[in-house]
Parts: structure tokens; sequence; C-alpha cells
């Protein structure tokens, strides 16, 4: 019987190879970053479950020194290919010091296994004291979370809604989680995310991003939380 890493691994080997493709991913995330960390530029920065890499592409080009890590050896591989660096590892055992970066992210990793608040700490521990920590996760109370499951049913029935769309969170909780792992100056928002435009062409993709993300539906009903903290001091 598959162990839920097994599980992680076998679907995000999948998703990921086509995920690199999918320029429109890339395209939301980058405008999500420079809403809330503008210029973000110089620093040490670690991609948390890092697949294609396109993150880290984009912060690479901004003068920033990036490492990743992922559970798939197909998308490290990728990486490397691309010059970047990344290694095979688990989000709840980060293989870096603590206080290496400046930035510590992970978009849409956590809520996918057990032990969720295990890899918060370790984003924590791997940041320098008052470097900034960020997750982003699917948001519980909005409009759009029953269309977001049904959407990970009906497109994906072959594998578990844990691996495909994981657990989504309140403000509130997420807030409470990032405190708990140490940081403090806590912001966590909802924000508009591109599951449902996926299949459209890069254009319409970017036409259409470009207007919702400045609509009620980002900042009010969004697909995801934005949490967003900075860690203490010794």
């Amino acid at each position: 019987m598959l162990t839920q890493k097994d599980s992680l691994v076998a679907y995000w080997s999948q998703e990921n190879a086509v995920l690199k493709d999918r320029g429109h991913f890339h395209y939301a995330s980058c405008r999500m970053f420079e809403y809330y960390l503008p210029g973000f530029s110089g620093g040490k920065i670690l991609d948390v479950g890092c697949g294609h890499g396109m993150m880290m592409e984009h912060f690479r080009r901004s003068g920033n020194q990036v490492y990743g890590i992922d559970i798939t050896s197909q998308s490290i591989q990728h990486n490397l290919l691309q010059g970047l660096t990344a290694l095979e590892a688990d989000a709840r055992r980060i293989p870096f010091k603590d206080g290496t970066f400046d930035l510590v992210y992970s978009l849409g990793v956590i809520e996918h296994f057990d032990d969720t608040q295990t890899a918060l700490h370790e984003q924590v521990r791997v940041c320098k004291p008052g470097g900034c920590v960020v997750a982003v996760v699917p948001i519980l109370v909005t409009p759009l979370c029953p269309a977001a499951i049904g959407f990970e049913l009906v497109a994906r029935p072959e594998h578990s809604l844990q691996v495909t769309y994981g657990k989504a969170y309140t403000k509130s909780k997420l807030a409470g989680m990032l405190a708990a792992a140490g940081c403090r100056e806590i912001r966590v928002e909802p924000y508009y995310g591109s599951a449902f435009l996926r299949a459209l062409p890069m254009r319409l993709n970017v036409k259409l991003t470009d207007i919702i993300e400045n609509s009620f539906f980002s900042r009010q009903a969004g697909l995801v939380l934005w949490g967003q903290g900075i860690k203490g001091g010794p």
C-alpha cells in the first residue's frame, strides 16, 4: 500500500512535468510576490516545494541567491539542468542549518500532508532572525472553495483530495500556526489563485489575471491565503 509520501511523489512527479510548461502559474505567483514583497533582491532565498523552478528563476533574475527543495527527483533534475541549486528533500525535514535564509516560502505545499505545523516550524528554523517566512495555502471560508474542490474531484478523480487540493484554512488558523512556529508581524489575506484559468491560452489567462487580482474576488473571496510572518530574534 502506498504511503502518503509515495502518493504525493507519484502525483506531483506527473503534475510538475505539466506545470513547467504552464507559464500562467508562474505569472500569477510573480504578481502575488510583487504585491506583498515588492522589489525583493540581494537576499538568500529557499523555495520549499520548488517544482518546476520557475519562481526560483524569477528570484534569481532579481539578484537573489536561490535554493530549492522538492520531494520529486524529476523536478530536481530539471532544475539542475537549468543551472538552479535544488535538493531532493521533505518540507518537514529541510536539510539546511538554522538561520540560513532571508526569505523562505512555500506555495501550495504544506497543506498536502500531515504534520503541516512541523513544516512551518522548519521554514522558520532555516530563516534568519528578522527574515520573512511565507506560506500560501487554500482558503476555507470563501464562496470559491466548493468550486475549487469540485474542480479537483472532476479533473483528477484517480487521486485523493489531500494529494491534489490539500487542506484548506481560515485566516485565524493560518495566523495561529505562523505564530506558533515563531513568527511575528503576521499578515494573512485572501488572494486570487489561477486554478480555473489553467486551460486558457496564456495571453487570455494573463489578461484575466490582471483583472481579477485587483477585484473583490482576489482580496475578499480568493482561492488561496497568503500567510506572511517575520521570524523573531534569538
